[in-house]
Order: structure tokens, then sequence, then C-alpha cells
């Protein structure tokens, strides 16, 4: 038995990985995302907004779309990850899980 062989055990059993078949996205997380996101935002755009041009504020602006998108992808591909992503976490393997998606 080689000990840096990959785990046998069948992909269902981890929590964190992709979306399965049977895992239902809740439409709250959908919901919730873009609120959280938007609370998350006021301090850097208070701060950011103040000292950004106009060429500043449009690459601030697709940032913070790639991150809405983002946010959103992985409400649909892992609910177990979203209400981590909502809620927030102190568990490490839950941020890092986040890190490898």
């Amino acid at each position: 038995m080689n000990p840096y062989d990959p785990p046998s055990a069948p992909l269902r059993d981890d929590p964190m990985s992709m979306r399965h078949e049977d895992d239902d996205p809740h439409r709250s997380h959908f919901i919730a995302w873009p609120i959280v996101f938007a609370l998350n935002l006021v301090v850097p755009l208070l701060f950011g907004g103040s000292m950004l041009r106009e060429s500043g504020m449009l690459g601030m602006s697709v940032g913070v779309a790639f991150f809405l998108i983002a946010g959103w992808y992985i409400c649909y591909m892992s609910p177990f990850i979203a209400i981590r992503l909502l809620v927030g976490s102190e568990k490490k393997s839950t941020v890092m899980a986040l890190f490898t998606i």
C-alpha cells in the first residue's frame, strides 16, 4: 500500500466538494449574498472611493462585479460553503476550501 495514493473514498463523502445532483441551492443564498457583500463594501468604498480617479473607479467596479458573480457561483456550486460565505466561520478547513475551488 502506497501512503501517497489519493484516498479511495468516493467524492460524495466530502461535504466541501463541488456540487452534487442532490444539493439544492437555496434561493435565500442568492438573495442574501448581495446584501452581505454590499454591507462589507461600505468601509472600503468610503476610503477607496475618495482616492480614485475615473479609471480607478472603473477598475474597482469591475472588481466588485467579479466578486459579486464569484459569490453567486459559490452559492450555486456548494451550498455548504455558501452558508460559511454568508455567515462566516471559525474553522480553518472551510476557509481553505474556498481557496481550493
